[in-house]
């Protein structure tokens, strides 16, 4: 058991981590004063003690990041996977590295990328991914659209349709995304023009994307980085990586339960989820609500949308 005392130098240190990472932008997007700010929510030593446990081993992902594993997704998982294939197929192993190099940059310029779309709006992860092709991956205007801009003779300037995200949680949004009405011209003209389609996740649920194959099979999922069970908060996978042993994870949510009851917000994001992931200026709302709801006895940490709905 760990003696109060224990807790209050784990509270210390976790403050002067705080200012470290945030001074050294590791968590751009967000500043020393905010999470002080929002760890006053916290009224009890316990509750800080918790709290600190979960800002240590949460999963932050900085622009550079996010852009880092875009590049990844796009030319590790997508075109140099191809172009392995290829090779085997056709025998030739002994390739030179500035003809493949020249064999991908084609493959980039036959891609058309398409930003996920919520409600059949751009928002702002959808337009910070546009950016983020044209102004770091140097994809040409054009070849980055959003699906309503795109018209069925379009597609037949490219043979791979990419739809790109920055997370995903329950899937939900990417299955009534990609099985809506108004992408239905555009499923359509894939099929017809054998056009492999992806869609590329940076960051999502490990369980969830096996559900989605089941779901959308001609749609190719490829994701950065797999989150399991080990990375929700609250789940008995999480034990060693959040808290000492399960008589502390049990307290935790105890604790948790009671507060989130009190304050007024939900315990568990979206689909019963309790991820801490935290993405540049962004959260998704299968991340823990304590980071993104707000009510009047509890001040968010980061906003969304639907922080104060």
């Amino acid at each position: 058991m760990i003696t109060d005392s224990q807790k209050k130098s784990y509270i210390d240190e976790t403050s002067r981590i705080i200012s470290l990472m945030c001074r050294a932008n590791q968590w751009n997007g967000l500043t020393e004063g905010a999470i002080q700010e929002w760890l006053r929510n916290f009224r009890d030593q316990e509750g800080l003690y918790f709290a600190s446990k979960i800002i240590r081993k949460w999963l932050y992902y900085s622009e550079d990041d996010i852009i880092s594993l875009l590049r990844f997704g796009l030319y590790d998982k997508i075109y140099a996977q191809e172009l392995i294939s290829e090779i085997i197929q056709d025998g030739n192993l002994m390739i030179p590295n500035y003809i493949t190099s020249s064999i991908i940059k084609s493959k980039f310029k036959k891609t058309l990328f398409i930003p996920l779309l919520d409600s059949n709006k751009p928002h702002e992860s959808g337009l910070q991914f546009s950016r983020y092709l044209v102004q770091k991956l140097k994809v040409e205007s054009n070849q980055s659209l959003f699906h309503y801009d795109i018209q069925p003779n379009h597609l037949n300037e490219y043979d791979k349709l990419v739809i790109v995200d920055d997370c995903i949680g329950s899937g939900q949004q990417l299955v009534d995304f990609w099985l809506s009405p108004q992408l239905k011209n555009i499923r359509e003209a894939t099929q017809e023009n054998k056009i492999k389609c992806y869609y590329l996740i940076l960051i999502g649920y490990k369980n969830t994307i096996e559900d989605i194959i089941a779901t959308i099979p001609k749609l190719k999922i490829i994701i950065c980085v797999p989150l399991t069970d080990q990375y929700r908060v609250f789940s008995n996978e999480s034990i060693n990586r959040y808290w000492n042993d399960n008589e502390e994870l049990e307290d935790a949510r105890n604790y948790f339960l009671k507060l989130t009851q009190e304050r007024g917000i939900p315990m568990y994001g979206f689909a019963g989820l309790d991820f801490a992931v935290i993405i540049h200026r962004n959260i998704p709302d299968w991340s823990l609500p304590i980071f993104w709801k707000g009510s009047s006895d509890w001040k968010f940490l980061i906003e969304r949308k639907n922080s104060n709905v």
